[in-house]
């Protein structure tokens, strides 16, 4: 009985955390690889005016300095790329219960060409500890990285 019910609980928990996870229709670009195997350096443009947008762009900053992949430059004119699009953190309240969850679009678009050549939609999902706009960064750097990897 114990046994029924435990599975129970888990497919339920199961099932609302892939719930939560999902955000509707996400947004898709394949990569341009060869485009992007050849960008060394990004500028780190806007990331919109929300809450958490210069949070995450400076935790992506830090995660992009630290695999020495990519040169972060100062100045968009000295990039081979620059980052933008969108990315914070919302806060909300539900039940008298304030709330955050990640929200990001971002774009790499190479300088020469004005081209976007990477696209990466934030997925959200469950955690259990840390920050949000932590996870946000980390995603974003994530993806980038691997497939700026694959370009090579």
């Amino acid at each position: 009985m114990k046994r029924i019910i435990f599975t129970t609980f888990l497919l339920t928990a199961f099932i609302f955390f892939i719930g939560c996870a999902s955000s509707g229709q996400l947004i898709s670009m394949a990569p341009d690889y060869r485009a992007l195997r050849d960008i060394r350096s990004i500028y780190l443009g806007d990331f919109g005016g929300g809450e958490g947008a210069d949070m995450v762009r400076e935790k992506l900053r830090i995660r992009l300095l630290n695999s020495a992949r990519f040169t972060l430059v100062e100045s968009p004119d000295r990039a081979d790329a620059f980052l933008t699009g969108s990315a914070g953190v919302e806060k909300w309240l539900y039940e008298g219960t304030t709330n955050y969850r990640g929200t990001g679009l971002l774009r790499l678009v190479d300088t020469k060409t004005q081209k976007t050549i990477w696209v990466h939609e934030y997925q959200r999902g469950f955690m259990f500890w840390g920050s949000v706009s932590t996870r946000v960064a980390n995603q974003m750097a994530d993806q980038l990285l691997e497939d700026a990897g694959a370009a090579k």
